[in-house]
């Protein structure tokens, strides 16, 4: 036989598997087919031997008993006793903190679901982190809505800006300090709305609207409304230099020419 012909047999041979000399019913087994070599085998052998001596962990089913259910808990981590749930919280804010009776039903609770310990931890720790994250961004919030507040407000009502912005806030001192308003309530304090109307409720409510006396320092807006009917009234004592109330209406304009501007 050639040469060439002995390499044709040689590859329409088949090719033969490392487990065909084993017993019948262990080569057609697929626990022993699924491996590619002895050496694979060999190696999973040997994984298992490693974990024969660990502790095994039986699953619970539906028809598995409380205590069943509790045994299961225990081994993947669950405490014996509530109390070992770390539910501390003095590094939050006096008003997200929790009450000791919140904190025992809460530890309960968990410790019912069979939460581990390590989860818990995790869990809690994101909690705080979250809130205080929340807390730093409302509060850039609500520096960013004074400031717009402030800015629209200091353009619209100009040289009144300080004693209209006072009279507000000695409104809201008034009826909403120590009211036990809610926090969230007490954002309002900084929108520009609601400047604006407790604005107007101090002016309504002061001493010199009701006895009928005139605003010393006015917007822009008003400023110009006054100074619209002085300048318009031309009979008036500002065009008049015999009147008595000349210089004084002299004077009128010139402050409010400076409110306007």
């Amino acid at each position: 036989m050639s040469e060439e012909t002995q390499e044709q047999e040689q590859e329409t041979q088949v090719t033969k598997n490392w487990y065909d000399d084993l017993a019948p019913d262990l080569k057609s087994n697929p626990s022993i087919t699924k491996f590619k070599s002895a050496e694979d085998l060999g190696k999973s052998y040997v994984e298992l031997q490693k974990s024969l001596g660990k502790e095994k962990v039986v699953l619970p089913t539906d028809k598995s008993t409380p205590e069943e259910w509790k045994q299961f808990y225990r081994k993947i981590g669950a405490p014996e006793n509530a109390e070992e749930y770390d539910v501390s919280d003095e590094d939050m804010p006096e008003q997200f903190r929790l009450g000791a009776e919140a904190k025992a039903e809460f530890r309960q609770k968990m410790l019912e679901a069979g939460l581990p310990k390590k989860h818990f931890d995790a869990a809690w720790k994101y909690y705080k982190e979250s809130t205080l994250r929340r807390i730093e961004q409302e509060a850039e919030s609500i520096k960013n809505m004074r400031g717009s507040a402030e800015t629209e407000l200091r353009k619209e009502w100009g040289a009144a800006y300080e004693p209209k912005v006072a009279g507000a806030q000695k409104v809201i001192n008034k009826f909403f300090e120590g009211k036990n308003i809610r926090p969230e309530f007490k954002v309002l304090a900084n929108d520009l709305g609601f400047i604006k109307a407790m604005s107007e409720i101090a002016e309504s409510m002061s001493e010199d609207v009701i006895a009928g006396k005139e605003r010393v320092t006015l917007t822009p807006a008003e400023a110009q409304q006054e100074l619209s009917k002085i300048i318009g009234d031309l009979k008036g004592p500002y065009y008049n230099e015999l009147s008595p109330e000349h210089d004084a209406m002299v004077q009128r304009v010139i402050d409010l020419q400076t409110m306007v501007g």
